[in-house]
Order: C-alpha cells, then structure tokens, then sequence
C-alpha cells in the first residue's frame, strides 16, 4: 500500500512539502529567532575631508557609547558581543563650529541580522575649528639635594613645541612643562627624558584635551654645581728656597672661597692657586692684590685677595756680573753685547749667606729663542744666585744683536757661546 502511495508523482511532492514544513518547524523550535540589545557600543568618529587644514575637530560628545538592539537567530546573536558592533558618525570637517544632532550609524557584524534598535539613535556632537599655536617649554624642578648643592636653571633640548587642535582649547594652553626631582641618583645624568605635560592659564595640567602635540618628550640636563670650600694660595718668583718663615712670611684673605663646581667635574681639590707674586716687584713689607682667576665662578662674587707680604731680617747688596750666558742660540748666528759690561746685581739674603757670598755660582742666562741676523733685541736676563739662601731684587735687561758668524764684524766681539765681559774678580758691595 505504501509503494502505491509513493508510486504517484502528486502524492510523492505532497509528502516531500510536509515533511519540509515539519523539519522547519523542528528547527525552529529548537534555534527560535529573537531580539538581543548589546550595552555600551563605543561610539566612533568618521571625519570626512580630514585632508582640510583649517577644518573642524570633534571637542565634546553629547555620548560616547549607544545600546543596540539586533534581531536574528539565537545561536547567531548569542556568538556576537559588543565589541564585534562599530557605531560611527560621521563628522564634515568643512563644516563649521557649532553644536550639530549626527545620527548614530551601526555596522552589522553579520548579513544574518538586522538591527532594531539604537539608543540613543542620533547625539549632540560640538565642533571647533582646527588651529596651530607655538607654546614655550620650561622646566620645574624639585630639588631633593642638600645645602652643600646649589641647583641652577636647566638646559632642554627644545625651547618651544607647535601645537594643533581646536582654537578654543589652544588659547586656554599657557605653556609646555616638563617635572623633574632631583637627586643625588640622577644629578650628574647628561640627559634626562621627561613627559610633556599642558599646563592652562591657573597652572593647571590639561587633561582630556584634543590637542595633538608632535613631541611628547624632551631631554633636559641638569645644571648642578657643589659647593667646595678650598683654601687659597700663591706662587711666589724670586723666593730663595733656603728662606725660613722667620726669613719671608706671608697671609692671604681671604684664606678661603667657596667654588661652584659642575657635579659632572668634581674631583678631589687642593689649595685653589689664584696666581703668582714676584718678590722682586714686591721687595719689601706690604700688601699685594691679585684678581682671583678661577676655573669656576665663586659663590659671593668675590674677585679679588690680598696677599700680605712680611719680610724678616735680610740683607740686600751687589755683586758684579761678569759673564752672560746664552740658551737657544739660533744655528749659524753670533751675539754681540752692546750693553756695558759688567752688570751689577742687586741681590738679597740673610745675614749669614750674605757674609759667606763668593759669587761663584752667580750666572745671567740670556734666551735668544727666536732672533735673526741682523736683528737687534733688548731681553731679560735670568738670574742664578747660587745660593739658596739669597735671591735677585731686580730685574735686568741687556741689549744684543745678532749676526752671521762668517760675516766681517767691526766695534765689537762676536761670540757663539758664552760671552765673558771686562770686570773686577773680587767683592760685594753692600746696596744702600
């Protein structure tokens, strides 16, 4: 009966439709279709023409997230989650500034489904016009140092940052800033990078701003100095080593200055040498002022020190100079002296050396470093006691000129060497 039933065409297409509508009804009712409202979309912005320089830009949304309602199967919507949901509007940066009402726009993650539902189905989007502003960069610094460090203005990279963004945010931006504290830890780093932060007319930092700002960091280094207490001192020229304190002593004032010094320069500091004093210029009991020259600038601004000079019993006389002698005689050339010879010396020591002087270790020495034939020069001569215990008080020049040694010479002796002068051999004679 069965086979005769499915024999016939018409009744074989009329099982085949009632099972169909069977199966769909099962299907159904096991995957029923249903409506599903996803919480909390993000909204987006889509800004077309963004190509226009003097456009607009989104400030301010009325809101920043929608629900939205889709209708499908239940298997589907339950595989799809709001993150897989783009909500957009779409913003014409050539138009112009104002509030504007933009409908929220939803891009389905499947063809299967169909959106229902949006709340809110359109928002309140406020535009500004898009501007370009110059700020100055500075830094604030905390200094977490103690008293012996003295923290000076620090050196940044850049001086000023370009800014783009809505007008009116921009004219509420006062500067560009950057923190840093400052320790012991990071004092002597030659660059330091730090955040750029926004700070607005009441010295505010600006937060959730629309603004864009090309560099986010600068570098900055550091300008710390340590201050260094150092005691003073001098050199002293035409000082006899063999002079006791009792012989020549001196002071200075001050006898101590406090220096400045670079952290990334620091190492360990003697005495602070602030320069020389010629006790031939200086021959007797006074005070000398010297300009303090120092590599580093002294807190207080002190520029200058006086020297005290405090002579003891010494006995000053001359001695006659016999001979001179010459260093850096150039090659092929003769020295001719045209002062006169012999020269007398004024010196000084103490009692004892001065009654015991032969003047045999007394010698003139001559630098010649430099001259040509031809040339006629007055130079210094140096003056070599021989004796510890005393020392010049005078300053003596001689008047020379050069000459080629195979060149004919008239009104005077050309010598290579050391050039001996006409004098007595004997005694000192005691200065007045």
């Amino acid at each position: 009966m069965i086979n005769r039933f499915f024999n016939s065409p018409n009744r074989t297409k009329l099982f085949s439709l009632l099972t169909g509508i069977l199966l769909w009804f099962f299907v159904g009712a096991q995957n029923p279709e249903t409506e599903m409202t996803y919480r909390g979309v993000e909204i987006k912005v889509v800004t077309l023409n963004s190509q226009l320089e003097d456009g607009v830009t989104v400030i301010d949304m009325g809101r920043e997230t929608t629900d939205v309602t889709l209708k499908g199967s239940k298997s589907v919507l339950g595989r799809i989650t709001a993150a897989d949901l783009y909500a957009y509007v779409e913003v014409d940066a050539s138009s112009g500034p104002g509030d504007f009402m933009l409908p929220v726009h939803i891009t389905k993650p499947l063809d299967s489904v169909i959106v229902t539902g949006k709340n809110p189905g359109s928002i309140t989007v406020q535009l500004d016009r898009i501007a370009r502003r110059t700020v100055p960069v500075r830094a604030s610094v905390t200094n977490l140092l103690g008293d012996e460090y003295l923290v000076g203005e620090p050196v940044l990279n850049v001086q000023t940052i370009d800014l783009r963004g809505p007008a009116t945010e921009l004219a509420g931006v006062a500067e560009a800033r950057v923190e840093v504290k400052l320790s012991e830890q990071n004092m002597a780093e030659p660059t330091i990078n730090l955040l750029v932060k926004l700070i607005d007319q009441s010295g505010e930092a600006m937060e959730n701003n629309h603004i864009e700002m090309p560099e986010q960091a600068v570098s900055l280094t550091p300008v710390v100095s340590k201050r260094v207490r150092l005691p003073l001192t001098v050199d002293f020229l035409n000082r006899p080593e063999g002079w006791l304190t009792e012989d020549f002593g001196w002071e200075i004032s001050p006898e101590q200055v406090t220096l400045l010094i670079p952290v990334s320069e620091l190492r360990t500091q003697g005495a602070l040498k602030i320069g020389t004093v010629d006790l031939v210029e200086h021959p007797e009991n006074g005070r000398v002022t010297l300009p303090m020259v120092t590599p580093y600038p002294i807190e207080g601004g002190e520029d200058e020190a006086e020297v005290l000079l405090r002579f003891g019993d010494l006995r000053s006389f001359q001695w006659a100079l016999q001979r001179l002698e010459f260093d850096n005689t150039p090659p092929g050339l003769s020295v001719e002296v045209l002062s006169t010879m012999p020269i007398n010396v004024t010196m000084r020591g103490t009692a004892g050396a001065v009654r015991a002087y032969s003047g045999s270790g007394l010698r003139g020495i001559v630098d010649l470093r430099g001259l040509s034939a031809g040339e006629t020069a007055t130079l210094p001569v140096r003056i070599v006691t021989g004796d510890v215990a005393i020392g010049p008080m005078q300053h003596l020049t001689v008047t020379v000129r050069m000459s080629d040694i195979l060149a004919d010479s008239e009104g005077g002796e050309q010598l290579s060497g050391d050039l001996d002068g006409a004098a007595s051999s004997d005694g000192a004679e005691e200065a007045e």
